[in-house]
């Protein structure tokens, strides 16, 4: 990842360290909801019986619960993104569209704008 960012922008080794550093918080939620999941997986699927463990009518319900996990990853992704501000303003743009609820309008008004650039549209216009 490092060295196709560093490539892609030709900038000096510091610049993309800057550019991928604005990830880290992401890749944070992503290893706790990994962690999550896996640890009570764990510990109940090694209480298990090979044959219990392994059988097809088993599985259903720890993949379902694997299901909402990774929904409730991205959302908090999401949400993490719109608290940061880190969202583009296509990203703004397609959100405005996709999630047209007062609470997210509401929110943003709280944390003044998504994107700090005041060029850029906004899914919600800062109170002043």
């Amino acid at each position: 990842l490092l060295a196709d960012t560093h490539k892609a922008y030709g900038q000096p080794l510091l610049g993309t360290l800057k550019r991928l550093w604005n990830f880290w918080p992401l890749l944070g939620v992503c290893c706790g909801f990994g962690l999550l999941a896996w640890l009570p997986f764990d510990l109940w699927l090694a209480s298990l019986d090979a044959d219990t463990r392994f059988s097809r009518e088993f599985r259903l319900i720890p993949g379902l619960l694997a299901g909402v996990a990774y929904v409730g990853c991205l959302f908090s992704m999401l949400l993490l993104q719109i608290h940061r501000g880190a969202l583009s303003a296509e990203q703004q743009r397609l959100l405005g569209r996709l999630l047209p609820f007062a609470w997210l309008r509401s929110y943003c008004a709280a944390r003044h704008s998504i994107n700090r650039d005041d060029s850029a549209p906004k899914i919600c216009t800062r109170r002043r």
